[in-house]
């Protein structure tokens, strides 16, 4: 009979063959982000459910493993949103019909195994003048809500936004429309089975913004009095993107009371060579900031120039994160900044940057650019060539 220390050696011993197998299993997987960013449009109509379906086979074939998928457009949810009816009496985007079109893309993600995050691309941004809806010309819910207008110091609402039109934005620091935008985060924690919530556009339209009647009110309340200031007035601008903190925090404790386990990221910008911090400069948008109070789980930092200026704006975008944060850190790619698209070997070289910075992964903008000009084949026989799990796999998510 063998004695009880040998048959505890043993079961020690085929224990640790078990973690020793798992374990090498474990590191032969490659583990890095392969995210991109999905807009399920073709003009102003919305894809079918088979073409949402086909996008996500061929994401799939392509070797990504995430996708943020536009779900807060132009002033609409594209999921099936009580708490946006109570304010606009509208549950999504009327051209939608009675479609959840979040719905039907987390199904068809998961499906094929990729992870979704429900996109917010349009943050503050509450409507867009190029959709028209007869006896709303700024929208339904700037309609309930005319005071939310957020608005320049001469008065006026309205954002141009180069090509694309004129945006209607949300006062951005007052208290109502924070928790506006929270409670619509937080009800895609509480009735989707995504795998995270990427924020967008928390950011100011330009410096020239906060002038709204109740952000001055609670501006001169807590400065005696006095007016807020020019637009580029540092103490000004500081309060302002403070604000953008505080809401930050909010919307971050919210998603994870409802759902601990969800990843909350964001896709800020940065474009500085040096020293600068261009997301706060030009828009008040201090996303290391959001990193160091510990309010976001990761950023895809939108930086989306030629490998030549890449190598330089990685390592200012890096420029006073802390080594432990790191990790949070990813880089927002794009294959064609303008009307040019970037050669192969250019987008080979982007993303060797990015792996050599130390960064655990990528996402591209967008699913269309990658699709119309023919470079899905190209990512999955030479970039995509071993498959990879993202680094932010929630571990407590079941997929069906």
């Amino acid at each position: 009979m063998a004695s009880p220390i040998l048959g505890s050696f043993r079961r020690l011993l085929f224990f640790g063959q078990i973690l020793l197998v798992a374990t090498t299993q474990l590191m032969g997987q490659q583990v890095e982000l392969r995210g991109i960013w999905m807009t399920p449009r073709r003009g102003d109509e919305f894809w079918s459910k088979q073409e949402i379906a086909q996008a996500m086979e061929r994401t799939r074939e392509a070797g990504f493993n995430t996708v943020y998928f536009l779900a807060w457009s132009r002033g609409w949810p594209l999921w099936r949103s009580e708490f946006f009816q109570t304010e606009t009496g509208y549950l999504t985007d009327p051209r939608a019909g009675d479609r959840d079109i979040l719905q039907e893309a987390i199904e068809e993600a998961h499906a094929r195994g990729l992870d979704i995050e429900a996109w917010m691309e349009y943050g503050f941004v509450g409507w867009w003048d190029g959709y028209q809806l007869e006896g709303y010309p700024k929208g339904p819910l700037f309609a309930k809500h005319p005071e939310w207008l957020a608005r320049r110091s001469d008065g006026s609402d309205e954002f141009i936004s180069g090509h694309v039109g004129t945006f209607y934005w949300m006062a951005h620091s007052q208290p109502a429309v924070q928790r506006f935008l929270v409670e619509l985060h937080t009800e895609i924690a509480r009735k989707y089975e995504v795998e995270g919530i990427e924020l967008d556009r928390i950011r100011y339209p330009r410096l020239d913004c906060g002038y709204d009647s109740v952000t001055v009110s609670m501006y001169r309340a807590s400065h005696q009095g006095a007016h807020p200031p020019a637009p580029d007035d540092s103490a000004w601008m500081r309060w302002r993107a403070d604000r953008l903190l505080e809401f930050h925090k909010a919307a971050f404790a919210s998603i994870k009371r409802e759902r601990p386990g969800i990843i909350v990221s964001n896709a800020p910008g940065h474009y500085s060579t040096g020293a600068g911090y261009s997301a706060y400069e030009d828009y008040l948008q201090d996303w290391k900031g959001w990193i160091r109070g510990g309010s976001v789980d990761a950023v895809q930092v939108q930086m989306y120039v030629a490998p030549e200026e890449f190598r330089d704006v990685v390592r200012s975008m890096m420029r006073g994160i802390r080594v432990e944060d790191r990790f949070r850190l990813f880089a927002g790619l794009v294959v064609k900044p303008s009307e040019k698209l970037f050669s192969r070997e250019q987008i080979r070289e982007l993303i060797s940057i990015s792996r050599g910075a130390g960064l655990d992964g990528y996402a591209f903008w967008f699913y269309n650019d990658i699709r119309d000009n023919g470079l899905l084949p190209f990512f999955r026989d030479e970039i995509h060539k071993m498959k990879a799990v993202s680094p932010f796999r929630s571990a407590d998510f079941k997929k069906p």
